[in-house]
């Protein structure tokens, strides 16, 4: 940092008022429309944003800061300072007040950095890309599903769900991504936003033999069971070895109704048609042939000269997707209808029901319009089917194992009703069965991210490394690594921005503590901390001025773990 004999000649070498001037200007240059749009107040920083803080004069002051988690920034002079929720002119205003008391009258100019600026988003539902989405800071909702793919054709954009980290659930119209006059409400992703498209209640499916089979929305006026197969909106058209006279419609209540499509066509017994409801489904199966449709791998129809189970189908076909609703399958065989509960059969091997299918049998498995979302630090974050008495040991055994960055305590469960807190690790580790709560359709569990703190210097992996609550400064060490052979372990620092935003430093002399064999008589680490090893090797000066040109060093590797 500069002396005060030398700050007082480089202030000298402008007035006041042109060094304002100067510093207005270059602020609008590298910001551009995007500091202007932040500045007027549209745009909030978050965790996880870069600020471009330049205070003149002070060159060592000058930089790229990242956002912390706390929604805090960490400046060597002035310690931490919040800056979360905040505009770039508030921040700008906030920073140079904090400097002022050790500064005479700093100028201070704060720039948002947009190319740094993400916010890491949750997408589910039925979009074509689900999971984590980065997106730049100002994209709203509907442009982070476009980005996405969009919708899926039975995804329901009038009704679109985005839970803040809060657990406030706000519901969004996005009907005019679709169809062009309708609104499109605008609302910014933030940070850990979970954006989920719902399947629309108002759907029909057309299944087996037409041109395109698939699900599609049920337009506002009628619609017949011959459009849905033979449409060119739809269905697409029967094709030749189709079976138009086994044609059937299975209602969302499990009834079945036989539409003779061969006599509507060829005869023109229109009032034979069926009017088809919300939840419909058309099969026009393959005459003699044995069909496997709705939520599996390969939905098929073939023929066979051996026996085959309803299991040998299934198999056949590449087994159920992720989503099937596999206890509310269904044998159609003729006008009959029997259920088959395909979980008990698949998953636990009950097979009482897995009985031989015949030509011309259909066997459906429907999706699962209720889901439970699992998001965050989790491997296989997504979308999960919700079953009967579905609880989070189930779930998690389906996502797979947390992992190592989670905070495991933190988790929760959010729901229409508000949050649940879920402790991972009395359930995982401590077997607390109290914890292992029943889930409800559309429940998302979420795994946080645990705090970190920051290693650099003498250490085999610096950077950020995971704290858990009640880690010791030897066992966060062992995380980045482990200390060098050059380490010069009596004099270890730890960097701590206060309570009040004052800055606190602790030297703390490592190879006493383990000589002695007593870990815990080492300083408490606290989220966020900075800890710097220096190296036996190099000749470092024991004041502020040394410690911090290694923080400035460490903040740019700050950044990049963020």
């Amino acid at each position: 940092m500069a002396t005060p004999e030398s700050r007082l000649s480089c202030r000298d070498l402008l007035m006041p008022r042109a060094r304002q001037l100067i510093l207005i200007a270059c602020t609008l240059l590298l910001v551009g429309a995007w500091g202007l749009w932040a500045q007027d107040g549209l745009l909030e920083i978050e965790p996880g944003d870069v600020l471009t803080i330049a205070v003149h004069g002070e060159q060592e002051l000058s930089g790229d800061y990242a956002v912390g988690a706390d929604g805090a920034v960490f400046l060597p002079l002035t310690g931490r300072v919040d800056v979360a929720g905040h505009s770039v002119a508030e921040v700008q205003v906030l920073i140079a007040n904090r400097l002022g008391k050790y500064l005479k009258r700093p100028d201070v100019a704060v720039m948002f950095s947009p190319d740094k600026a993400i916010r890491r988003a949750f997408l589910t539902g039925y979009t074509q890309k689900t999971g984590i989405i980065p997106v730049p800071a100002g994209t709203t909702v509907a442009q982070a599903i476009a980005a996405a793919g969009g919708a899926l054709p039975e995804g329901d954009l009038s009704r679109v769900a985005v839970t803040s980290r809060s657990g406030e659930v706000a519901y969004l119209d996005l009907s005019g991504l679709r169809e062009p006059g309708r609104p499109v409400e605008q609302r910014v992703v933030r940070m850990n936003d979970i954006i989920h498209v719902p399947l629309s209640e108002d759907m029909i499916a057309v299944f087996g033999q037409v041109t395109r089979p698939g699900k599609y929305p049920l337009p506002e006026r009628k619609v017949t069971a011959l459009e849905a197969a033979a449409g060119q909106l739809m269905g697409g058209g029967v094709l030749p070895d189709g079976d138009l006279t086994g044609a059937f419609v299975l209602r969302r209540n499990q009834q079945i109704i036989h539409v003779n499509l061969e006599r509507i066509l060829r005869e023109g017994h229109m009032e034979e048609d069926v009017e088809l409801q919300p939840g419909d489904a058309v099969v026009v199966p393959l005459a003699g042939r044995i069909s496997v449709l709705g939520a599996v791998v390969e939905p098929q129809t073939f023929a066979t000269n051996e026996q085959i189970t309803i299991l040998d189908a299934l198999g056949r076909v590449g087994g159920p997707t992720p989503l099937a609703d596999l206890p509310n399958a269904a044998l159609i065989r003729g006008k009959q209808r029997t259920p088959i509960d395909l979980d008990a059969m698949w998953r636990a091997g009950d097979i009482s029901q897995n009985m031989v299918l015949k030509p011309g049998d259909v066997l459906i498995i429907p999706e699962n319009e209720n889901q439970v979302l699992v998001l965050g630090q989790i491997t296989k974050p997504g979308a999960y089917p919700f079953t009967r008495n579905l609880k989070v040991l189930d779930v998690l055994a389906l996502a797979g194992p947390v992992l190592p960055t989670a905070d495991k305590a933190g988790a929760r469960i959010i729901r229409a009703s508000g949050q649940v807190d879920l402790d991972l690790v009395a359930l995982l580790e401590d077997g607390d069965v109290t914890q292992n709560l029943p889930l409800q359709p559309q429940d998302a569990i979420v795994v946080p991210e645990a705090d970190r703190v920051y290693i650099f210097g003498a250490v085999n992996k610096a950077g950020a490394v995971p704290y858990h609550e009640g880690q010791t400064l030897i066992e966060l060490l062992a995380q980045a690594g482990g200390t060098r052979q050059e380490a010069a372990l009596q004099r270890v620092r730890i960097s701590r921005s206060g309570e009040y935003g004052a800055g606190e430093l602790m030297q703390v002399d490592l190879r006493a503590v383990l000589e002695g064999g007593s870990p815990e008589t080492a300083p408490e680490v606290q989220p966020g901390d900075i800890i710097f090893v220096p190296f036996e090797a190099r000749k470092y000066r024991r004041t502020w001025q040394d410690f911090r040109d290694m923080v400035f060093t460490g903040i740019g590797l700050i950044n990049a773990f963020r």
